[in-house]
């Protein structure tokens, strides 16, 4: 009688263990590629998921021809999602964190190419909970500006036609870029008028702008909700010299539409533009004050050169209403900074004391954030001998 009683906690324990190990949802096992879970149909809501500790759910879904999705996660829990194919579980396709809504991952792609896709869904650092798992088709607003992919084949582009519905729409060879030749027939060309220009909708844009084959401005989320906005001030086009526009997506997987838009701003000219690269340096003197420079979010750095012709300590800072971070660089160096500053001085802005040797120095000065706001720059002895750098 004894054995039998002992027999019972050992089944229940052994029971246990086993019922602890296949825990899940119903999907499971779906842990690798080859139990991946079979998906019908590319509409679909599986709301009933969830990830153990270190836990991986695999799923699959065929598609017969080219279509555009987006794939995502909603939940408590922060996942990552990778997606394979096609007709491979080991060639990734595309990858995300934290596109969508709560730390959820979500991607939308253009899928140019039938065949099965693999989608595998786990935890950052091992997150669990329960999650749901979306795959919705994406109707986009047909572009008829393509193929505008390069700048030869820039399309013109009347800023007075604008807002205008365009398209994100990557293809076989990767990510969709727009490219636009920008034409100003109504604009005034007064001082201090510039224009913004910006998107709006769920897409996440990245944006260039061009004089020629200059780079003048570029921009990532200045126009919220991750659309991005550059501000400038047209010049009248001469010598058959353009404004060429990009838009594209953040990531080369980005899709969907986006509005593009233009409107007429209040600037304050920059006197010592252009000096957004050290090579475009704009010089200033020891003891000299030089007023009037501008940042803003599509004009996000300026560079100044000095000469210093004994060694001493120096100090280097800004004055105004610009939240500044300077960096300091020695000519001839490896390109490394040799000092910096945030906001060691008044009002946030930037102040350095470094002990400098004679020779040619260069000043980086970028901001935190912000609209178009004036900048003093200074370079002076320090009175006092500080052995600081």
């Amino acid at each position: 009688m004894m054995k039998r009683l002992l027999l019972i906690p050992v089944l229940l324990f052994i029971t246990g263990a086993f019922l602890g190990a296949q825990s899940g949802d119903r999907y499971e096992p779906n842990n690798s590629a080859t139990g991946a879970y079979a998906l019908s149909g590319t509409s679909l809501r599986l709301t009933d998921l969830s990830l153990e500790e270190d836990d991986e759910d695999w799923f699959r879904f065929t598609l017969s021809q080219a279509q555009t999705l987006s794939i995502g996660t909603e939940g408590g829990i922060d996942t990552v999602m990778t997606i394979y194919g096609p007709n491979s579980a080991s060639e990734v396709f595309a990858e995300n964190d934290d596109a969508n809504d709560g730390y959820n991952a979500g991607i939308k792609a253009a899928f140019s190419s039938p065949g099965i896709y693999y989608i595998k869904i786990e935890g950052y650092s091992g997150d669990s909970g329960p999650y749901t798992l979306f795959i919705n088709p994406i109707v986009l607003t047909p572009d008829p500006n393509e193929p505008n992919n390069t700048r030869s084949q820039a399309k013109s582009l009347d800023i007075s036609s604008l807002p205008k519905t365009l398209s994100l729409i990557p293809d076989a060879n990767g990510g969709d870029t727009d490219w636009f030749i920008l034409r100003f027939p109504s604009f005034q060309y007064q001082d201090n008028e510039g224009l913004a220009i910006y998107t709006t909708g769920e897409s996440d844009t990245y944006i260039e702008l061009y004089l020629g084959d200059e780079l003048i401005a570029e921009n990532d989320d200045s126009g919220g909700d991750y659309n991005a906005r550059v501000t400038f001030i047209p010049q009248r086009q001469r010598n058959n010299t353009n404004y060429y526009l990009v838009v594209r997506g953040y990531s080369e997987e980005e899709t969907g539409d986006y509005v593009l838009h233009a409107e007429t701003v209040y600037v304050v000219l920059d006197k010592n533009e252009p000096n957004n690269t050290r090579t475009q340096a704009t010089p200033i003197s020891v003891n000299q004050v030089l007023s009037g420079n501008t940042l803003s979010d599509s004009d996000t750095e300026d560079w100044f050169t000095f000469t210093v012709a004994g060694r001493g300590n120096y100090i280097i800072g800004t004055e105004g209403d610009v939240d500044t971070n300077i960096e300091l660089y020695r000519s001839g160096d490896d390109g490394s900074s040799i000092n910096s500053d945030d906001d060691s001085g008044d009002n946030y802005n930037a102040l350095l004391i470094a002990n400098l040797e004679p020779g040619t120095y260069f000043i980086r000065v970028t901001h935190y954030s912000g609209d178009d706001e004036e900048y003093s720059i200074f370079v002076r002895p320090q009175s006092e001998n500080k052995n600081i750098l």
